[in-house]
């Protein structure tokens, strides 16, 4: 079973340690499969590029093609650091995985499915490293029984694809990147934020550097029952002992009072004059009614309150929703106009409005410059012959 854990750094490191393990103890060697990367350009750099070319100009990057030493440096990150889309992966028969991506949902395809390498086929990219192209997954427990032609029963094969990255370098540099890998992971280890929603007869987790209660309570309810819960090490007991903040017993009594609110006007016991349409006003409207001390029936001990320990009167605010239109025409206002009728300029300071339009003016200036520029090139220039 994989162990729960808080952190994806603490992930990255159990599954590559358990990478390591599970080869050794089954007899096998461990094959290392890389990414293919390059790098990611968006609509707009291609645009740039483009002009660029058309105009004799050099853009950014000559080619897409990543320098060998970056490339390395990428390929070594941890999986956390590139959304966890694996840079290389390292994997044997029999290796326990997990789907990162929907694939096919009707094969039971889809991301945070579980299972185990059942195969896979490689060839060599242009970098000269092995590359994944298919990898055969037996799913694990899946919801139906999955039968693909020419496959044993619950095998599926998951194929390459490509996926813009944002990856973390070590010196805190972030770059964008295009990377075709297949999105899978090592299944040693998941955070508490994956594991939600899931039932696990063998709950293994590690809670000491869980970082608050909600997510005690999130890796400890995975388990189906109290014999097949483990738990690794010791814990910061106070997380889950030294009583709720301020703010969140706040937000369960606020709950509490809704709730009586609903009650009463189900049974047609709430006075017609308790009519807010947002929570402050509705429960301003309540405490008003019955009093800043008075508790529904059923509210827990621990959020009680009291005179001793009040339930702060909220304010009062309600709001009505509009969009605002022109009187005269009957269409909705221009930003300009919206802003010039909500607001008051502060003293010394320029309105958005105006500084979108100084913006748009100095770009008509830069590309009226441009033009004059290309106007005066020799008749026989690539662009002179492109018009």
């Amino acid at each position: 079973m994989s162990v729960i854990t808080a952190w994806n750094a603490h992930k990255d490191q159990i599954n590559k340690l358990g990478c390591d393990r599970f080869a050794a103890e089954n007899g096998q060697t461990l094959t290392t499969l890389y990414s293919k990367d390059q790098w990611y350009e968006d609509d707009e750099n291609n645009r740039k590029k483009k002009w660029s070319k058309q105009n004799k100009r050099n853009p950014k990057r000559k080619s897409n093609v990543i320098h060998p030493a970056l490339q390395k440096a990428l390929w070594e990150l941890p999986h956390g650091s590139t959304e966890h889309v694996p840079g290389k992966l390292s994997i044997c028969m029999g290796m326990p995985i997990m789907l990162r991506h929907n694939d096919a949902t009707e094969c039971c395809m889809t991301k945070g499915a579980e299972g185990t390498v059942a195969g896979w086929q490689a060839s060599i990219g242009n970098h000269g490293k092995p590359m994944l192209d298919t990898l055969f997954v037996r799913l694990s427990n899946p919801p139906k029984v999955v039968h693909i032609e020419g496959l044993p029963p619950n095998v599926v094969p998951i194929t390459r694809r490509s996926t813009k990255t944002v990856c973390k370098l070590w010196n805190h540099d972030i770059i964008t990147v295009s990377r075709s890998q297949i999105l899978v992971l090592p299944n040693f280890a998941m955070t508490d934020y994956s594991a939600q929603g899931r039932t696990r007869p063998n709950n293994v987790v590690e809670l000491n550097n869980c970082k608050s209660h909600q997510s005690y309570y999130t890796c400890l309810s995975r388990s189906a029952t109290a014999d097949g819960t483990v738990i690794l090490q010791g814990f910061d007991s106070s997380k889950i002992t030294g009583g709720a903040s301020g703010y969140f017993r706040q937000e369960f009594r606020e709950l509490e009072i809704l709730d009586c609110i609903s009650k009463l006007r189900y049974y047609g016991n709430l006075p017609i004059e308790i009519d807010g349409h947002r929570r402050n006003t509705l429960i301003h409207q309540f405490q008003s009614w019955k009093g800043a001390d008075h508790v529904p029936v059923n509210v827990h001990p621990s959020i009680k309150w009291s005179k001793t320990h009040p339930f702060i009167m909220q304010e009062k605010f309600d709001a009505s929703w509009h969009i605002p239109k022109n009187i005269k025409t009957g269409k909705v206002e221009t930003e300009k106009a919206k802003i010039s009728n909500t607001s008051v300029t502060a003293k010394g300071s320029i309105p958005v409005y105006q500084i979108q339009e100084n913006l748009h003016v100095a770009k008509k200036h830069k590309l009226e410059e441009l033009d004059n520029v290309i106007s005066k090139k020799p008749k026989n220039s690539i662009h002179m012959q492109m018009l």
